[in-house]
């Protein structure tokens, strides 16, 4: 684990110039810290990626689809570690909102989507909707199937 730790530090240091590279590494260290049962520091790496993707979508040009591409990811990510701390109608709320992102991307994107990539997105949105589930349960809000 110190190991990983120490990659991770030296990619932030090498991403500091690139918005994706960056995300992905602030994503990357959250999924650390949630595998060292350090869900705050989690938390704090993906607010801190959540901030700079909606800092830069809001310099939205004619990419900006492009630019939420991460967006499912960091808020279903966010959406694991809330629940792991508790917080389950926050978790419920970021779930929703990764799939929303998630939508789109299969949806509007789906030409540019190839193989594994796009396997990996459907399986987030099958795992979306099973821990959308959970919440819901942890919420006492199970609905009935008829």
């Amino acid at each position: 684990m110190k190991l990983s730790h120490q990659y991770l530090a030296n990619a932030l240091t090498y991403s500091d110039d690139n918005y994706e590279y960056m995300v992905t590494t602030y994503n990357n260290l959250s999924c650390y810290f949630k595998k060292a049962n350090n869900a705050k520091q989690a938390m704090y790496y993906l607010e801190k990626a959540l901030q700079m993707q909606y800092n830069h979508l809001s310099s939205a040009d004619d990419e900006a689809f492009i630019k939420v591409r991460g967006l499912a990811d960091t808020h279903i990510n966010l959406s694991a570690v809330l629940s792991q701390l508790g917080y389950h109608k926050s978790s419920l709320l970021h779930a929703k909102k990764g799939l929303l992102f998630i939508q789109d991307e299969l949806l509007h994107d789906n030409k540019d989507l190839h193989g594994s990539i796009k396997c990996e997105k459907w399986s987030l949105l099958i795992l979306t909707f099973h821990n959308m589930g959970a919440e819901y349960e942890h919420l006492k809000m199970v609905f009935g199937i008829c």
